[in-house]
């Protein structure tokens, strides 16, 4: 039996001028803005204590789709059916007040969820200790630290046990030791009948947490499916785009461009440079597996006065174990704020075709099991 429905929904923005006064709207007709579709006649259902994942690139619609999923928004045309409460951690600091205390947020969640006092009374223990935030808990929740309001916004949700829990990227924010806490505590929820609906691109746990997946690309539904399909059809849809990118591209041993490489196998990364124009630069080249920290890196200099359009940085053994990777490269005086900066991506291929287990490290190193 499905706990969430997605019928041929809908949603569209509109664009253009900002927010409009009520008098404007109820007595102008003729001066709108342009809208945009969002999401554009999605269909799909999610059966009642699954883990199912919503993944895509960004601007696909896939925040669009957990926020009508969690009830924060309506679709603007078609239907979407949930039954039983529902639990939303959408992004960090939705759904808690920041003028009310960690402990008043607490209360006031599972009021509006209609839970009674000696519910949220009897939940109440156990979501402090998940949140670890016992000594602010009387603070101001506009005290806290994005962190803080992370732990205690998925606490929250999570904690007043929903019968269907929408998690967005916002868990991208957390710390690694917070991530996996949540990721073990969703899939607690999953084992005990609750329906979790997940967002995230981190793709390595997608496929260990979740067992179906959507794929959304422009708005509209690409794929659903088994989580390893799903995946498999993303991977190869970024691997049509990669060559495609703002910048990097990779190269095998032979010079020829790929989208895909073999583990153990040399690989060469192009970085344009704009050098002609500058002093010396600093290429700090990070490569990453959906989490918002570098798996591998190194960084360079190349002098004042080199007139160069790019540079390779030349990898005799790709030390990665089977996924997908994003390349992304920060140029001290090229960037002027010196941000990080996504260039493209790239799969590994092998030793295993399907992306790897969430237990499995990205980072693979030569060694040999030996038996006496």
């Amino acid at each position: 039996m499905w706990a969430l429905r997605f019928e041929h929904v809908t949603k569209q923005y509109r664009t253009g001028a900002g927010y409009r006064s009520l008098r404007q709207e109820m007595t102008d007709r003729t001066d709108r803005p342009a809208s945009r579709p969002a999401l554009h006649n999605v269909s799909f259902e999610v059966e009642e204590g699954e883990a199912f994942a919503v993944i895509g690139p960004n601007g696909a619609g896939k925040s669009t789709a957990l926020r009508i999923a969690a009830r924060v928004t309506g679709p603007t045309s078609g239907c979407v059916r949930v039954r039983g409460r529902v639990g939303a951690l959408i992004e960090v600091g939705a759904g808690i007040h920041p003028e009310l205390t960690g402990r008043e947020n607490i209360w006031l969640y599972g009021a509006i969820l209609g839970l009674k006092r000696r519910d949220i009374a009897a939940r109440f223990d156990a979501i402090v200790d998940f949140a670890e935030l016992g000594d602010v808990l009387d603070r101001p929740v506009k005290r806290y630290s994005s962190g803080m309001q992370l732990r205690l916004g998925f606490s929250i949700a999570a904690g007043v046990e929903p019968d269907v829990l929408v998690v967005d990227e916002a868990l991208a924010v957390g710390d690694a030791r917070f991530q996996v806490r949540c990721l073990d505590r969703m899939g607690a929820l999953v084992r005990s009948g609750t329906t979790v609906v997940y967002v995230s691109h981190d793709l390595a746990s997608v496929g260990a947490s979740c067992t179906r997946a959507a794929l959304l690309v422009d708005g509209g539904l690409a794929t659903v499916g088994p989580v390893t399909e799903t995946l498999a059809a993303y991977i190869g849809w970024l691997e049509q785009q990669g060559s495609q990118g703002t910048g990097a591209v990779v190269f095998d041993a032979d010079g020829q461009p790929q989208t895909s490489v073999a583990s153990g196998a040399e690989m060469v990364i192009r970085v344009p440079l704009r050098s002609a124009h500058l002093g010396a630069v600093t290429i700090a080249l990070g490569i990453r597996d959906g989490h918002p920290w570098n798996v591998l890196g190194s960084v360079t200099t190349v002098p004042a006065g080199s007139a160069l359009d790019h540079i390779d940085c030349r990898i005799d053994a790709v030390p990665l174990t089977a996924g997908l990777y994003q390349i992304w490269v920060s140029l001290d005086g090229d960037d002027r704020d010196g941000r990080w900066r996504q260039l493209g991506s790239f799969r590994v291929t092998e030793p295993h075709p399907q992306p790897r287990p969430l237990w499995i490290p990205a980072v693979a190193f030569v060694h040999e099991w030996r038996t006496r």
